[in-house]
């Protein structure tokens, strides 16, 4: 009997904890959603309009993509460090080590020094209202968002910030845009930046 009861708040307890982390048609925990949004960043996709603002659902707000935008690198190997919820609100805290930037000329500027081995960004979430975003009609810019009906979904307060993603996928990216150019200072540039990302492996 004793066994049962135990049992019984085990599940009632889990059930509140799932609750917590996953509101009924969420379908992602804080966690999950912090992770989904880095792993998009590490497969390219914040890299192109079309994959910049499907992240959108990822945020509260949500910039603009810029086409000639600083692209931010980290480091390959990622992965949350903490995480917590209380009631509508939630915290993760996410860890990676800076790579570097590229610019619109594919210039790579190292990153600055610190005495630090590791970096950390805190994401702040809440429980917000499901929402779309609207485009022109080219399809890359936006223009508003609006509510649909439909469950909260936990959703990111902070802006959007750069596009950024893992040294791997800056090595294609730089390989990619070298091609399509024909200036020779930007092949350069990429050449460059090529032997330095490649030595961030």
């Amino acid at each position: 009997m004793v066994m049962k009861r135990l049992f019984i708040v085990l599940v009632a307890v889990l059930a509140l904890r799932v609750s917590a982390q996953s509101p009924l048609g969420s379908g992602l925990s804080p966690t999950s959603l912090v992770e989904r949004l880095w792993k998009e960043a590490t497969e390219g996709e914040l890299l192109t309009p079309d994959g910049w603002n499907r992240a959108s659902r990822f945020f509260v707000h949500h910039d603009t993509f810029a086409e000639n935008s600083v692209l931010r690198v980290v480091s390959n190997n990622w992965g949350i460090e903490h995480s917590s919820v209380h009631n509508d609100s939630a915290e993760v805290v996410l860890e990676y080590w800076e790579a570097g930037t590229v610019d619109a000329s594919l210039r790579y500027t190292p990153p600055t020094k610190t005495d630090f081995y590791k970096n950390a960004v805190v994401y702040h979430l809440i429980l917000a209202p499901t929402h779309w975003t609207m485009f022109k009609s080219d399809g890359k810019v936006i223009t508003g968002k609006e509510e649909r009906t439909g469950p909260d979904e936990w959703q990111i307060k902070e802006p959007t910030g750069l596009p950024w993603t893992t040294v791997n996928t800056a090595v294609r990216y730089v390989l990619e845009k070298r091609e399509k150019s024909k200036d020779p200072v930007i092949r350069k540039n990429a050449d460059e930046t090529l032997a330095r990302l490649l030595k961030l492996h």
